[in-house]
């Protein structure tokens, strides 16, 4: 029989006392517990199996919209063009560009330009008077009131530039009366003399180049004349 040597108590089977203390193989005091906790297998905790994912389905494309069978239409047959038929023949649009007195508005109007400059107010005033009364041509009616005007027009200028040198006769008079010498006058009235001539120059070759327009349908646009004459035959209707 053994017994425990630090309480005294006799030793089990087992050879481990009450106070938790044995005998090793060498004699030796050891600590029971402890051993038994230290030869004891450390038993792992079972690893959990890895969790197989699922794989993941890749996002299907929405399907195209079918496009809707395109119906074919069949071509139209495309109008053939007739034959342009004019207006008027040659001989129609002469008669109508007549006036009454047998004779073309073209040449009617280039007579009465040559009229204007080289006769005077009477034929002029007749032909316009005739024309406003008995034709319906525009163009014809535009064009001899036109000669009327540009013949006024003139007319006043001419008036103007005789009536300045008239006047400085009349200074010039009274300076040497007064014995006062003003020489600068005779050479004031040669300018405007000049200026006249010049102006009757241009009055000529003006209404020669509108009586050749006129023989082709035509004028020459002179601005604030053709809109007093737009504005009279305007406001005369």
């Amino acid at each position: 029989m053994a017994f425990c040597p630090l309480c005294g108590k006799q030793l089990p089977a087992n050879g481990i006392c009450s106070c938790g203390k044995r005998l090793d193989e060498n004699g030796n005091i050891v600590d029971a517990v402890q051993q038994v906790v230290q030869a004891a297998p450390v038993q792992q905790a079972p690893q959990a199996a890895p969790v197989q994912q699922a794989p993941q389905q890749a996002p299907q494309a929405a399907p195209a919209p079918q496009a809707a069978p395109q119906q074919q239409i069949p071509p139209q047959p495309q109008p053939q063009p007739r034959p342009v038929q004019p207006a008027y023949t040659p001989q129609q649009l002469a008669e109508m560009n007549k006036t009454k007195l047998g004779i073309s508005a073209a040449a009617f109007v280039a007579l009465t330009y040559l009229v204007a400059y080289f006769s005077g107010y009477l034929a002029i005033v007749v032909a316009v008077g005739f024309v406003f009364v008995f034709e319906k041509n525009e163009w014809l009616k535009k064009n001899v009131l036109k000669a009327l005007v540009l013949l006024v027009c003139f007319s006043i200028a001419n008036l103007v530039l005789y009536l300045i040198p008239d006047f400085l006769d009349v200074i010039y008079d009274s300076a040497i009366i007064a014995n006062v010498s003003l020489g600068f006058i005779s050479k004031t009235k040669q300018v405007f003399n000049v200026i006249n001539d010049l102006l009757m120059l241009f009055k000529e070759v003006l209404f020669i180049l509108l009586a050749l327009f006129a023989l082709k349908n035509n004028t020459i646009k002179i601005g604030f004349i053709d809109k007093f004459i737009d504005k009279a035959l305007t406001l005369g209707k």
